[in-house]
């Protein structure tokens, strides 16, 4: 073979055994390589890389046609002002030609809101400093009505953005996002786009906001996650919904929440570290100060129906109460008391005077927190007097806290009734209905003893008590709910909940009809699923779920199984919510249930509070009450849900 051959053979591509191998090929045919190991040695097709012959002349040539085209519309559109007529770069004229264009298909209603952001997802973004999360806001406008929404809607229930600073806010080019993402996930249902462009707004901003609490600490993220947390718990996924409280706890400790900025103690050897900036002014004090609480109030929530402990403890709050939301709203700041409901006497008219609904609403929350913590904690023998005289000193203990927090309200507080202007105060409502709900649930296993108890307890006043209560809850709650057209708090659902099941209790337990308010409570419930699910999807929300266990429990004549699951997600999971029923087992009779109607309150006495069949009236241990207590229980008009003490939080 000629050099020149093999100076051709050399430069070509390696055989494909060499190149299989990694080896060396020296190219011939056989190459070395091959033939020193008797391999077959072969060569594929080489085929040289790259664009074919034309193709850039090609693409060119389309580039400047629609550059023609695009230069051409500009000199017909520039007389309407959408085209600049300066000599600017071509990509400056296209951007303004684009914007121009789709602001004006906007404001015709020839471009949908869900195409323009499909046209923005598929767009090629360019690196910069704008996150990708920025982008998936809805257009200007429809941010606009959604914000309207959510204050209109959502924000009575949490009270954490000043509303006029925060417009203020949006319109500054260098606006935090991750609100206006919360406030569009969570009003985006009150909306009449199609169920698709829900979902998208919906789905998109939600992960944004837990991405960016997750990501950084500020005021904007704990804002963004209370929002998104009140919609969580409110639509029925529960569980989901406690990793965004637990992390926001963390969080508002971590920034320094939990404690008036004045009573920092900066002398000291060891200081903590600081995220936050001083607070510019006394407004914007206050709506720290009320994120600080709202968290407060969900996690004392959280902690009521799970049964687990707090994640932030009372005697760490060192925290005054939020002052009233008109005065907030006006920017009148008026100092208020420290948050302490067990001396609330201890400041003056003019500081309780600048108290409002929000403050008396965490205070009750409170009271209901730590009356749930006291059945949950508290071990007792109830076949013993000592027994039951041990546990009698927690319960009047805070039995009194409860008679004390209703006497020192303010006479203007004191009922939740029709204002002027045909309104009810959202929290001072969901307040009275709170503090029932903890009455009820001290007095209900007094009032409603179990089958087997071998003690006779004062069980007619408690029982009296706990039937008026009941009584009141849906008349308070009948009354808002045509008074008042928003979305529901969760929390009303839930004391609605309970004051039901109380009801349900009582025709047991006395061999009585069930009373009509147990129809009234139901459909009030099915009104606030309605309200919640607006005109998103026909969602299984909580309300919803709680009046499916109702009726489930009416027509199973029985109260409702402590083991049985309300807070849940899907088939399940565990319970979220374990408040025990009466554990009514084999000493009562079986009731025949009446279709719910409308019925007089049942006169109670002791001939129809009688000792089950199971019990031997022989064996039974009179036990009194010290006096003080009995005149305790002839106070409470008002309260809610009882509960069965031996049956503790699951």
């Amino acid at each position: 073979m000629s050099s020149d051959g093999e100076n051709e053979i050399s430069q070509g591509p390696a055989c494909v055994q060499c190149r299989k191998r990694k080896h060396k090929c020296s190219r011939g045919e056989p190459c070395q390589s091959c033939l020193a190991s008797g391999a077959m040695c072969y060569y594929a097709e080489f085929k040289k890389r790259g664009a074919k012959p034309g193709y850039i002349e090609t693409l060119t040539k389309r580039m400047d046609q629609l550059e023609s085209i695009v230069l051409g519309q500009s000199l017909l559109l520039a007389s309407q002002g959408l085209v600049p007529k300066t000599d600017a770069p071509l990509s400056q004229k296209l951007e303004h030609l684009r914007s121009g264009l789709l602001l004006n298909a906007d404001q015709n209603g020839s471009i949908s809101h869900y195409e323009t952001s499909q046209n923005d997802r598929k767009r090629k973004r360019s690196f910069s400093n704008e996150s990708e999360t920025d982008n998936i806001l809805p257009p200007e406008n429809l941010l606009k009505e959604l914000c309207r929404l959510y204050f209109q809607q959502i924000h009575p229930w949490i009270p954490i953005l000043h509303q006029s600073t925060f417009e203020e806010k949006c319109k500054s080019p260098n606006r935090s996002n991750t609100v206006l993402q919360a406030i569009t996930a969570a009003t985006i249902k009150f909306t009449n786009l199609e169920q698709m462009e829900q979902d998208y707004y919906y789905k998109r901003c939600r992960q944004a906001v837990l991405l960016a609490s997750m990501d950084r600490f500020s005021v904007e993220t704990l804002q963004a996650s209370i929002i998104v947390a009140f919609d969580t718990i409110g639509s029925g996924r529960g569980p989901r919904s406690w990793s965004i409280v637990s992390s926001a706890t963390r969080v508002v400790e971590q920034l320094g929440l939990a404690g008036e900025d004045d009573d920092m103690d900066t002398n000291k050897l060891l200081n903590r570290v600081g995220f936050l900036v001083p607070a510019k002014n006394v407004t914007e004090t206050e709506e720290r100060r009320r994120i600080f609480w709202s968290i407060f109030q969900m996690d004392r929530f959280c902690s009521v129906t799970t049964g687990w402990n707090t994640s932030l403890t009372s005697s760490d709050v060192k925290r005054r109460l939020p002052t009233d939301g008109t005065l907030w709203k006006s920017k009148i700041y008026k100092k208020t008391r420290y948050f302490n409901i067990s001396d609330p006497d201890v400041d003056s008219t003019d500081v309780n005077d600048a108290l409002g609904g929000y403050a008396y609403l965490i205070e009750a929350t409170e009271c209901l927190n730590r009356v749930a913590s006291f059945l949950l904690r508290e071990k007792v023998n109830f076949t013993t007097r000592e027994g039951l005289r041990t546990w009698f000193d927690g319960f009047q203990a805070l039995d009194s806290m409860l008679v004390r927090w209703k006497t020192f309200l303010p006479e203007k507080w004191q009922v939740a009734s029709v204002q002027a202007d045909g309104n009810m105060d959202e929290n001072l409502t969901l307040a009275h209905i709170t503090h029932n709900t903890s009455v009820l649930l001290l007095h209900h296993h007094v009032a409603y003893p179990p089958a087997d108890l071998n003690v006779r307890l004062p069980s007619l006043n408690s029982a009296q008590t706990c039937f008026s209560a009941a009584l009141e809850i849906a008349t308070i709650s009948s009354k808002f709910l045509i008074h008042v057209r928003i979305t529901v708090s969760p929390q009303f659902a839930f004391c609605l909940f309970v004051a039901a099941r109380t009801v349900l209790a009582h025709s047991i337990h006395c061999n009585a009809d069930l009373d009509g308010s147990f129809g009234v409570l139901v459909n009030s419930l099915r009104e606030i699923s309605s309200r919640w699910n607006a005109n998103g999807p026909k969602q299984d929300n909580l309300a919803n779920k709680l009046a499916n266990k109702l009726e489930n429990a009416r027509n199973m004549n029985s109260p409702i199984n402590a083991r049985k699951v309300v807070f849940e997600e899907d088939e399940g999971i565990g319970s979220m919510f374990s408040l025990a029923s009466p554990s009514f087992v084999d000493g009562f009779r079986s009731i025949s249930y009446q279709p719910v109607t409308p019925s007089s309150g049942h006169d109670i006495t002791d001939n129809n509070i009688e000792p089950s069949s199971g019990m031997s009236t022989n064996s039974v241990t009179e036990f009194e009450l010290p006096n003080t207590l009995t005149d305790f229980d002839h106070i409470f008009m008002w309260a809610d849900y009882p509960r069965n003490v031996r049956d503790p939080l699951q």
